[in-house]
């Protein structure tokens, strides 16, 4: 039993809160303990470390994995968010998931719970919670990539696209279109994958969208015109004169497309 005036070190997990004349202890609120009973105050714990109870000693508890916390004087550590991990004990904060990868569960303690975006979306800087469609116009035949690829000439690229696709003959596409267009009146595409229409060649014409062959002019009639669009450009033939013959008055046309004889 201690006289009334003697001094004595308070016991673990408390602290005086005076330099001199304290006469109780008082218990280190969490966040906070005393590493010795030959301190006078309790100490915050350091960043990546805590105390989640009152009158804590000793060293703080590093954070463990999946969490963090970038202050000092914590009682719980932050856990990791969706796009983030932390595969170490007593960390500051934690780790983003890489370009093309994303998570969306908290709490995550490995590199491997990053999952890659899969073909046909992509996931763009660090930090994912998720992964987004192509956008039209663009597509995405690899997994876990930051970006999509733009759909090439000739080919059509809807959104989500895992792999471009062809346009048919009558259609065309420049580059980077999510649909394949029509073929216009007086224009035609005999061949897929094409980014761009023909004109309809003289001597036919072209009624409708869409067309993969002209249609040529009837018999006994012939045309100097290109891109027609209807059959009242095609022309009659002179009396006992073939188109050929006639079409010495413009050789080129006789030239560049077949023609019906009278």
């Amino acid at each position: 039993m201690y006289a009334a005036n003697t001094c004595t070190f308070c016991p673990k997990g408390r602290e005086t809160k005076l330099a001199t004349g304290a006469a109780t202890c008082i218990a280190c609120i969490p966040g906070t303990t005393l590493v010795s009973t030959s301190d006078l105050n309790c100490t915050a714990c350091a960043p990546g470390e805590y105390a989640d109870k009152q009158g804590s000693s000793g060293p703080c508890k590093k954070c463990p994995k999946g969490y963090g916390v970038a202050d000092e004087g914590n009682s719980a550590c932050d856990v990791c968010g969706p796009g983030t991990y932390q595969d170490e004990e007593g960390q500051v904060g934690c780790n983003d998931c890489p370009v093309g990868t994303y998570t969306e569960m908290t709490g995550s303690t490995e590199l491997e719970a990053c999952l890659p975006a899969p073909k046909g979306n992509y996931a763009p800087g660090t930090g994912n919670d998720g992964f987004i469609p192509c956008e039209g116009g663009t597509y995405q035949d690899e997994e876990g990539q930051g970006a999509c690829k733009p759909c090439p000439p000739g080919n059509q690229c809807p959104a989500g696209s895992v792999e471009p696709k062809k346009c048919r003959p009558g259609f065309y596409a420049d580059s980077r279109q999510p649909f394949c267009k029509e073929c216009a009146k007086g224009t035609y595409q005999d061949k897929e994958g094409q980014r761009a229409c023909k004109p309809c060649p003289a001597g036919s014409y072209c009624q409708a969208t869409k067309m993969a062959t002209p249609t040529a002019c009837p018999a006994g009639k012939f045309g100097v015109k290109f891109s027609s669009i209807t059959p009242n450009d095609c022309q009659a033939c002179p009396i006992n004169v073939s188109v050929w013959h006639y079409s010495e008055l413009a050789p080129i046309v006789a030239m560049r497309a077949p023609q019906h004889f009278c």
